[in-house]
């Protein structure tokens, strides 16, 4: 009969400690960041509703919406590159 042993390569708990500390984003790497998640979802709204063949007033008003987020992505862009 087999007795169960503990594994060779027992894995311990890693502490918070041990973890490789994610630097604070300032507030404008913080903007930018939720610009490019802004544009990305209304991408993909206007994605699916091509996909789901809605409507044009829908349409427009998506590609209305992304065409705002895609600026207000290029201008944080401009912003950060210059250092404002």
């Amino acid at each position: 009969m087999a007795t169960p042993s503990a594994p060779a390569n027992k894995k311990t708990a890693s502490s918070p400690t041990e973890k490789a500390a994610k630097p604070e984003l300032s507030a404008a790497e913080q903007a930018l960041k939720k610009a490019k998640i802004e544009f990305a979802m209304k991408r993909a709204a206007l994605r699916k509703a091509e996909r789901n063949e809605a409507d044009a007033d829908t349409l427009a008003a998506l590609k209305a919406e992304l065409t705002q987020a895609e600026q207000d992505l290029a201008k944080l862009n401009q912003s950060e590159k210059v250092g404002v």
